[in-house]
């Protein structure tokens, strides 16, 4: 739908399409609206993300970098002169609650909706926002189900092939004789975690490994860690790869260092949050994870974002918070040139490339984002980057 724009005119308003063309009875006030203004409507956007539970981290970061976006554009303006606006959902890592909600946004009118944060949630929702055209900006979506196609939903990520293969290929080649690796998976996220670890597979066993067992369990029920690890520890592996969220990942972590100090853990992207290290302490540390930002960076765009972000939340910033805030800048970029609704999604695959606060961004032609993969390890309470 195009963006309309309204002159108050004599106590009654004038429709303008989006080329502010009048209608035949508009020449006749064209004056008196001239000198009363016109304003086109307000923009206005959804967010939509796991912000309780489980998988908060994810979320919260998420909302307070689209949160930081938003109201630094506003304090330049807005949109055209209009404020920009945002009504958050919280999915709390429910597909049938997410799927309800998204059809919430939709059915309010927003311009586009920013978000879901978690695979799974992003492949119940692209059926309702294909069928309304309303474009999906998300921004730590990395399954592979989504990837190539033509539809409304758009990520500034690289999807998580990239990420689990370099991981496998590093792991293999730093710990050539660890051949034994075990692997843990959460399946409430499945469209993530199974595809992460197939990815890791290929890449580690086309070195050399052997991925030799996969325990599994759903984090929306009840789990008894302790017979995981038990089972998993049993086949000896040397390496365990961990796809899982944060705070699994943190129980799972201790208990298997308590068996056996020396395990080489492995955790996915969706583990490699600082909430994994708060919970699981000193038993985190050698933990590797592949990363999507370089939190320790010293480039001046992410300096000065990072100190902003700090002033606001009074938090140093996560890569949900860097990538959603860099997300929502892309949305608004394509919207401050075209308000055109129906012209957004080409607009945003149009973009070329874009300067994000940890360096260059750039969406292909199926709304698949392009970025640069880290490998981080756990030094000393906190992830430094060691490829």
């Amino acid at each position: 739908m195009a963006a309309k724009s309204s002159c108050l005119i004599s106590g009654g308003l004038i429709m303008l399409d989006s080329n502010h063309k009048l209608s035949k009875f508009g020449f006749i006030t064209l004056f008196l609206s001239l000198m009363l203004g016109c304003s086109e409507e307000p923009v206005k956007l959804g967010f939509i993300g796991g912000m309780t539970g489980r998988v908060a981290d994810l979320g919260t970061g998420g909302r307070n970098g689209v949160t930081l976006a938003i109201e630094e554009q506003n304090a330049r303006g807005g949109i055209n002169g209009q404020p920009i606006s945002i009504v958050y959902k919280d999915d709390k890592q429910d597909p049938v609650l997410a799927s309800s909600l998204v059809k919430e946004l939709i059915e309010s009118d927003v311009n586009a909706i920013i978000g879901p944060m978690t695979s799974a949630i992003a492949t119940v929702s692209v059926e309702h926002i294909n069928k309304a055209q309303k474009v999906m900006m998300a921004c730590t979506v990395t399954t592979d189900r989504l990837t190539g196609l033509d539809d409304y939903f758009i990520r500034n990520v690289a999807d998580l092939s990239s990420h689990a293969s370099h991981m496998g290929s590093f792991i293999s080649q730093k710990y050539p004789a660890a051949i034994r690796a075990a692997a843990v998976m959460d399946l409430s996220n499945e469209a993530y975690t199974r595809a992460w670890l197939e990815w890791f597979q290929h890449s580690y066993e086309k070195n050399g490994g052997k991925l030799i067992s996969t325990a599994t369990f759903n984090s929306t029920k009840d789990t008894a860690f302790s017979d995981i690890v038990l089972s998993i520890m049993a086949e000896k592996p040397q390496v365990i790869l961990l796809s899982v969220n944060a705070v699994d990942a943190a129980l799972l972590i201790k208990q298997i260092k308590q068996v056996d100090p020396n395990t080489i853990i492995v955790a996915s992207n969706w583990a490699g949050t600082d909430r994994l290290i708060q919970l699981s302490g000193q038993y985190a540390e050698g933990t590797y994870a592949p990363k999507y930002v370089d939190i320790n960076s010293s480039a001046p765009q992410f300096l000065k974002f990072k100190k902003n972000y700090l002033k606001r939340f009074k938090a140093s910033p996560t890569f949900p918070s860097i990538y959603c805030y860099d997300a929502t800048r892309m949305l608004l970029s394509a919207l401050m040139k075209d308000r055109n609704i129906e012209r957004l999604k080409t607009n945003l695959l149009n973009l070329g490339e874009f300067q994000g606060v940890q360096g260059s961004l750039k969406i292909d032609k199926h709304g698949d984002g392009q970025s640069k993969v880290f490998i981080s390890q756990i030094k000393n309470g906190q992830f430094e980057l060691v490829d």
